[in-house]
């Protein structure tokens, strides 16, 4: 998957997403997960041009890499205030997840979570290495993958 995403082919890659499906599943439900740092909001308008017009409705978890901890949704004022900024965003683009949620947790706990999704949307900078953690939870997801180009 690092190969696949650091060649010449994907580096180069024009379109502002790419879908890689490693396994055929029905594609009733979507999820958009965004890292919880300032840099991943590039890919919010992307993201909702694509499917402002779309009639399949999708999840946001706004997620926080943490190595330490197994996936654990957070509730109350503090998540809110991380997931609120990112939900107004899409909602400006026309965007309106049907949930929302604050997820910290390890890549790998993250993607096992992820299996029940028919689509796993998520930015990426093109330049990301083998360790940056939304790259290692992207080759960890065994949904579908929309790559959301930053």
């Amino acid at each position: 998957f690092h190969k696949m995403l650091r060649s010449k082919l994907f580096r180069n890659m024009p379109s502002p997403a790419a879908v890689l499906v490693k396994n055929l599943v029905s594609l009733d439900s979507m999820v958009l997960v965004v890292e919880y740092n300032d840099t991943q909001l590039k890919s919010i308008p992307v993201f909702s041009n694509l499917f402002r017009q779309s009639s399949l409705g999708f999840n946001l978890i706004v997620w926080q890499p943490d190595r330490n901890n197994d996936p654990a949704a957070e509730s109350g004022s503090d998540a809110d205030l991380k997931i609120e900024p990112i939900t107004e965003l899409l909602g400006k683009s026309g965007c309106t997840p049907e949930k929302a949620e604050f997820i910290k947790c390890k890549p790998a706990g993250l993607a096992a979570s992820l299996k029940k999704f028919g689509l796993v949307a998520a930015g990426i900078d093109r330049a990301a290495g083998k360790k940056d953690p939304v790259l290692e939870l992207l080759a960890r997801t065994e949904s579908p993958v929309m790559l959301l180009w930053q």
